[in-house]
Formats: C-alpha cells, sequence, structure tokens
C-alpha cells in the first residue's frame, strides 16, 4: 500500500508538524510486522489480525490511502466504540486525526483545525476508557502532544493553565467535549482551577457516557473542603446511576449543607430509604434515616412516626432517640426535647452530641447559666469540638455585656489549669483594649499549653500596635518553635515584618526628602536585609546614592529594581540619567529605549530622550565647526550630518553645513541647507543672503534676485555691509 506524500510507512513513528516525516498510522504489510515483534503478546496479534479481517477496518486503510482523512477518522471511531480494548483501532485513530492534523497545519495554515485534531487525538490515546499501555499509542501521544504545542504557539496562545481553561470553556460550549477534556487537563497544574477543571471533567465524561472517569474526576473534586453542595450531588447522582448507593447517600448527606441543592436531594434520599423499607420493613436504620428526611422536609408528623417505628424495631439504638428530641426541639417543644435528651444520657453519660442539644435547648428556654454548663460538659468531654465552643462564647454574649467580663474571669479563676479559659479571659480583656492584662493572662494560657496558637497570635497583635516589632516577632518565633510550620504563625511572621518594613521605609523616605541621604541609604540598607525581593526600596537606594552622586551603587541598586519588576521603565530611566550625566550617551541611549519600550507615554522619559539627543546634536555641531575652521570640510559635513540625524530641527546645523557645502563650492547642497535654516530659525537674515550668492555664483539671476530682494526685506532699516552689497548687486541684475 502507497500512502500520501505527507508520510511514511511505520506503524509506531510520528508525523510532526514541521519537524520531519514519519507517520503515526499501521503499515499494511500486518505478517510483516508481526514477525518483527511489534506486538507484546498474541492477544494484540489477535486484535490486530481481527482488524485487519475487518470490511470496516479496511475501509478506513483505504481512504486514508486517499487523504479522506475525516471518513477514515469516522470509521475508527465507530470501530473504538464497539470494542474500547481495539488497540488496532485506537492507534489508527489516533494517527489519522494526527496526519489531518498536519494536513491542516502545514498545508492549509488552519491552525485552529490542526490543534482541534491534536487534542482529539491526545484525548483517545490518553484520557479514553479501554487504553493500553503499548508502545504505539505512547509515541502516537507524544506526537500530538508536541504537535499540539506548536500549534497553540502559530496562534500565539500562552501555554498557561488559567489560558488552558479559557480555551476548555469555550471547546465545551461548542460541543467539542474531548477537545476540551485535554484543556481542561492542562488547566488541573493550578491549584485555583483544580477543583473548576475537574469538576468539568466530570461533566463532561458523564456527557460521553464515561461514568466510571465522571465518578474519578467528581471524587478527586470533592475531595477539596472548599467543594460545593453541588458538586456533591453531581457525585451523588452518578453514583447512584452505577449502582453505588452506600456512596452516593455520603454525598447526598454532603450536599444537604448546601441550600441550593437541598430539594433533589431531600427528593433522593426519602426515594432511596423508602425503597430500603419495601425492601425490608424491619430495618431500624432505614425508617430511621426516612425520619431525619421528612424531618428536613418540615414534615414532623411523618418524622416522628418513623422514628417510632425504628425505636421499636431497636430499641436500644440511643441515636433514634436523638433524632426524636432534635425533633421535639424543631417543634419548639424544649421540654420535651430535655426530657428526652437525659433518658439518652442515663444510658450514655458522655455523650457530647447530647450535651450539646440539650445545651442548645436550655438556651431557647431562656436558662443561660444551664445551657453554659452544659456546651462546658461538651469542651471537657471534646475540647477541640468547634460547635460546642462557639454556643458558649454566644451564650456567655447574650448575658448582660456587663456580666460577660465577670464570668469569663470566674472560668479563668475556677479553672486554673485550663488554658482555655485563661485564654478567653484574655482575648475579651484584649477586645476591651485592656491591653497589659491581656498580656498576663495570655501568657498564663501558653504556660498551660504551649501549642495555642491564637494566644502568640494576639500577643504579636498587641505588640506590633504598640509599633514594638521586636517583641512581635519574638513571641511569633516562640510560636513557631512550638508549632513547627504552622502557616498562620508564618504568615503573621510576614505580616509583622511587613508591617515593621512599612514604618521603616517611612523614616527613610523622610531622611531622605530632608537630604540626610546617607542616613537614608542605611535605612534602606536595614530594610533590604529583612524584605530583600522589594523593588522600590531598591529604587529609593539608588536614588539616593545617585543624589550625592556615587553612580556605581546607585546603578546596581537600579539593575535589582529592574529584575525584581521587569515591567518597570524607571529603573532604566534613572540608569539613563546616571550615563547621560558622565556623558556616556550610548549608554543613556540604549536605556532609554528600553524605558521607552515599557512606558511609552512617560513623558518623563520622552523629554530625556530629547535632551540627550539635543545633547548629542549640539556636541557634534561644535566639533564639526571646529572642522570647518581648520578646513577640514569633509569631517565637517560627516559631523554635521550626524548631528542632524539627531535634532533634525535645529537649523544652526544646517546653516553651518550649508557655509561647509559652500566652502566645497556645492553650492546646489549649500542652498538645500540654507532653505532648510530659514525654514527653522527666524530672523538668520544673513541664510537670505548666502542663498542668494550661491544663486548668483550658479548664474541663475532670477533666483539670484528673488533672494537677495528678501534678504533685503528682512534686513528692515539695517545698513550693514551685506545689505550694501546686496543693493548693489541687485542693480546690476
Amino acid at each position: 500500500m502507497r500512502l500520501n506524500s505527507f508520510s511514511k510507512l511505520a506503524l509506531i513513528a510520528g508525523l510532526s508538524v514541521y519537524c520531519g516525516a514519519g507517520s503515526a498510522f499501521a503499515d499494511d504489510n500486518f505478517q510483516n510486522l508481526v514477525n518483527k515483534k511489534y506486538f507484546n503478546n498474541n492477544q494484540d496479534q489477535k486484535y490486530f489480525v481481527l482488524a485487519k479481517n475487518s470490511r470496516e477496518f479496511n475501509q478506513a486503510l483505504k481512504y486514508y490511502e486517499k487523504s479522506e482523512y475525516s471518513k477514515a477518522i469516522e470509521i475508527f471511531e465507530n470501530l473504538l466504540r464497539s470494542n474500547k480494548t481495539n488497540i488496532s483501532a485506537r492507534v489508527n485513530l489516533g494517527a489519522s486525526l494526527i496526519t489531518r492534523g498536519t494536513y491542516y497545519h502545514n498545508k492549509k495554515s488552519d491552525y485552529v483545525k490542526a490543534a482541534n485534531d491534536y487534542r482529539k487525538a491526545i484525548y483517545y490515546l490518553k484520557y479514553d476508557e479501554g487504553i493500553q499501555n503499548k508502545q504505539q499509542v505512547r509515541d502516537n501521544l507524544s506526537i500530538a502532544e508536541k504537535n499540539l504545542k506548536n500549534s497553540l504557539k502559530r496562534q500565539e496562545i500562552e501555554l498557561t493553565p488559567s489560558s488552558r481553561f479559557k480555551i476548555a470553556k469555550k471547546l465545551r460550549g461548542q460541543g467539542n467535549f474531548q477537545e476540551a477534556v485535554v484543556e481542561y487537563h492542562a488547566a488541573l497544574a493550578s491549584d485555583e482551577l483544580r477543583i473548576s477543571a475537574l469538576e468539568a471533567l466530570g461533566d463532561i465524561m458523564r456527557v460521553l457516557q464515561n461514568n466510571n472517569k465522571s465518578i474519578e474526576y467528581y471524587s478527586n473534586a470533592a475531595k477539596n473542603p472548599a467543594a460545593s453542595g453541588q458538586l456533591h450531588l453531581k457525585l451523588a447522582r452518578v453514583l447512584y446511576k452505577t449502582g453505588k448507593i452506600d456512596k452516593a447517600i455520603k454525598e447526598y448527606n454532603k450536599a444537604l449543607a448546601d441550600d441550593s441543592t437541598k430539594g433533589e436531594v431531600i427528593s433522593s434520599l426519602e426515594g432511596i430509604w423508602r425503597s430500603r423499607i419495601s425492601q425490608n420493613p424491619k430495618n431500624a436504620l432505614a425508617h430511621m434515616n426516612l425520619g431525619v428526611i421528612l424531618q428536613k422536609k418540615g414534615d414532623f408528623a411523618r418524622a416522628k412516626k418513623e422514628y417510632k417505628i425504628a425505636g421499636k424495631l431497636d430499641p436500644s439504638n440511643t441515636k433514634i432517640r436523638l433524632n426524636l428530641a432534635t425533633l421535639y426541639q424543631e417543634q419548639g417543644n424544649h421540654r420535651m426535647a430535655l426530657q428526652a435528651y437525659d433518658s439518652i444520657l442515663k444510658v450514655t453519660p458522655k455523650d457530647p452530641l447530647v450535651h450539646y442539644y440539650k445545651g442548645t435547648a436550655y438556651r431557647k428556654l431562656g436558662n443561660k447559666k444551664a445551657a453554659i454548663q452544659q456546651f462546658r460538659i461538651v469542651l471537657g468531654i471534646d475540647p477541640k469540638s468547634n460547635m460546642a465552643k462557639t454556643a458558649l462564647y454566644e451564650t456567655v454574649k447574650e448575658l448582660n455585656p456587663k456580666d460577660t467580663i465577670g464570668v469569663l474571669h470566674e472560668f479563668a479563676a475556677k479553672n486554673p489549669n485550663n488554658a482555655k479559659d485563661q485564654y478567653n479571659y484574655a482575648f475579651e480583656l484584649h477586645s476591651r483594649k485592656m491591653n497589659d492584662k491581656a498580656l498576663f493572662y495570655y501568657q498564663k494560657a501558653l504556660s498551660i499549653n504551649p501549642k495555642l496558637i491564637d494566644a502568640y497570635l494576639n500577643i504579636s497583635s498587641i505588640y506590633k500596635d504598640a509599633s514594638r516589632y521586636p517583641e512581635s516577632i519574638s513571641i511569633l518565633n516562640q510560636g513557631l518553635a512550638a508549632n513547627p510550620g504552622n502557616e498562620q504563625i508564618k504568615k503573621m511572621l510576614k505580616d509583622v515584618d511587613e508591617d515593621a518594613t512599612v514604618r521603616r521605609y517611612e523614616q527613610a523616605i523622610k531622611k531622605h526628602n530632608l537630604g540626610d541621604y546617607k542616613g537614608a541609604i542605611q535605612d534602606y540598607k536595614v530594610i533590604l536585609n529583612v524584605s530583600k525581593s522589594n523593588p522600590d526600596v531598591y529604587m529609593s537606594l539608588g536614588a539616593a546614592y545617585q543624589a550625592i552622586k556615587d553612580y556605581s551603587n546607585a546603578i546596581v541598586s537600579y539593575q535589582k529594581a529592574s529584575e525584581l519588576d521587569k515591567d518597570n521603565s524607571m529603573p532604566y530611566y534613572y540608569m539613563g540619567t546616571i550615563h547621560y550625566a558622565q556623558k556616556q550617551y550610548n549608554k543613556a541611549d540604549y536605556l532609554y529605549k528600553k524605558a521607552i519600550g515599557l512606558d511609552p507615554a512617560n513623558d518623563s522619559i520622552k523629554q530625556a530622550v530629547t535632551l540627550l539627543n539635543t545633547t548629542r546634536a549640539d556636541e557634534l555641531m561644535q566639533k564639526g565647526l571646529a572642522a570647518f575652521n581648520v578646513k577640514n570640510y569633509q569631517e565637517a559635513i560627516d559631523l554635521l550630518t550626524k548631528a542632524a540625524s539627531y535634532d533634525s530641527k535645529n537649523g544652526y546645523i544646517f546653516y553651518y553645513r550649508g557655509m561647509t557645502y559652500d566652502a566645497l563650492q556645492k553650492f546646489k547642497l549649500a542652498i538645500a541647507d540654507y532653505k532648510k535654516t530659514v525654514a527653522l530659525v527666524k530672523n538668520l537674515n544673513i541664510a537670505y543672503y548666502a542663498i542668494a550668492l550661491d544663486y548668483d555664483s550658479l548664474k541663475n539671476k532670477v533666483e539670484a534676485k528673488k533672494a537677495y530682494e528678501l534678504f533685503l526685506k528682512k534686513s528692515g532699516d539695517n545698513e550693514d555691509e551685506y545689505v550694501k552689497y546686496a543693493k548693489e548687486r541687485l542693480k546690476e541684475l
């Protein structure tokens, strides 16, 4: 079989865009390939032979041979749908897509279509079901991934995760699902986009009826604590659809926390528990869970009925009684709820959840002290119970505000070995700005529990607010020693450092503005010992060095600022001003160009460029005049021409060059320069006189007469020797 000019026969070679020929397509000489051991086992040979004998497979090869890639791709896709483990169809489908993509890329310059074909090839070779780890798959995948990057570069598309995520959304909206899968995978490299990309991949795989992959993506996304109720609901749906009911129930329960999913979740869970009850009417757990769902629906009567059935089926199950108690409480019958809680506590006296609910019931009845007692019992059993901590302090605050601090002081006094009580009292004192006393109790809390992170943070905050930065940093370092790697303490350390840096920076700027440049330099250096990556401080340091004419250190500082902030034009601008001051014009020019490239609208940089060009032009003009005076006329012309290239609006440059051309008797060139002079410089009447003389020298009487007349008109009442000659010459003409 002969393939088209875009490829060569080889089973596992590849066709790359502008990277050399080759083909990812399978050869027709099947037996030779088998004999050469391109396959790992007899099973692979079996699939290959079966595909060879397939009329559809052979037809696809013929389409490919005729360069009818789309028809070949359609057949290979159909073959793969009917048998996901068909390695031959998968390899050749990938190869066909790569070949068509390369045709679009190289021959049509249609990089969008090329990229989509490469994406689809990657999908079938990497992300589809039934992919086998074969050399042919790996080689073709490598080609497709390389070619996709080339196509994206041709479209000037950034290869960042955020850019790929945007492309994925667009492809998904267009219905190009397989292509979108590839781009969403590229976006997974971003922690910020990871959940969204995984959720989108789960959605697409569900549409493609690849439920196992959908579960995989949704599950990975749902592991993140920030996962939404909607995401848990999606995972629950596909788990339920695939018969994983118990796992689905767990996800439905997580989705319940989101009000936007509550209606569907309750309906689904109600259906599940009713189904289980119909299968086994004596299933106490199913009756209890149905009661929970009915309670969430607000159907208290039927919920109560289900709890009672569950209780009869499993009388020793205290969880059933707890649910019934919460039902009473939700109905507002707090006294009945308290009786139910007490009956449970007779069996399990140290159940923190029961004590918590009992506390909430007392709180609803207005018995704040009894509620506080229950919440304290919870914390005694489970010191980490956040809901009990929150309830306790909210209840304390509901007391008379004058009594709140008294209650907290009482807790601290009665529980001298309870770090949390000492901390809570300190926090209340801190919130009332009684900082000295607060520090004492924070320190007391830390002596009991050296790992109490919030105490370190709050002590540091008190010191920071008082600008006592060394003490603020010291307590945080103690906290970090007790809690290695703690992110809160690390962040606070960074905040304190930044705050201290800002204060030092303000002091340094004040010195700078008052002209104490050496003092400012010392302060800037101290700041940079702490914050070495602050480009603004390096800029200020450079300015201070420049003010005392320490240009070498100024340039080092500006260079560091430019490294840290590559888009800032000002370091280049200020380095340019230093080189300008030292008459190093080429270096100044280079730096100004870099600056203007970063900030084309900056007037200061534009003015600096203009000044540089004017200065260069003036210096060259003076050198040109010096050369003229010693009759080095060609050197004078070269210097004056270069001067004009820097400042084309300086009429004197053209006047002096005209004089030089006159000396060489190149009158036409001289006239052209004198005319530029009079166009740029007002009242330089001598230029009109020079024009007249040159026309006279060229025997052009008409133009000479005009020029003499214009000169005399410009001269007014002046009667110098040039005017006298012009008048005499006019008479002669």
